[in-house]
């Protein structure tokens, strides 16, 4: 199991109280930063409810599909439920099907 100390989290500048309010009442969080060993992924987080809003939505206009990259869905958006999903994806190694971006990389 990997040492969840690798890992650094970080939410948008904004993500204040009421952002986790208003996020968690859309169901629907994104540009949430995760670093670990010199990559950084960019993450969306959703609620089922909200995931299968969008699903519906795409299909409807797209008749075929709903392509996500990065895309994670959670019981809740708040801070909890996104870091226990976080440490869930690294110590079950999940990360590497993930796309990173190295230009953010710190």
């Amino acid at each position: 199991m990997k040492d969840i100390d690798e890992l650094s989290i970080e939410f948008p500048p904004d993500f204040d109280a009421r952002a986790e309010y208003e996020a968690e009442a859309r169901g629907v969080l994104d540009d949430v930063m995760v670093r670990v060993g010199g990559r950084s992924f960019s993450f969306c987080f959703y609620t089922p409810k909200r995931i299968k809003l969008e699903a519906d939505l795409s299909l409807s206009a797209t008749g075929s599909c709903l392509p996500l990259v990065n895309s994670v869905v959670v019981k809740k958006i708040d801070r909890l439920s996104i870091y226990q999903a976080v440490k869930y994806m690294h110590s079950g190694n999940y990360l590497r099907f993930m796309y990173s971006d190295s230009t953010t990389a710190g």
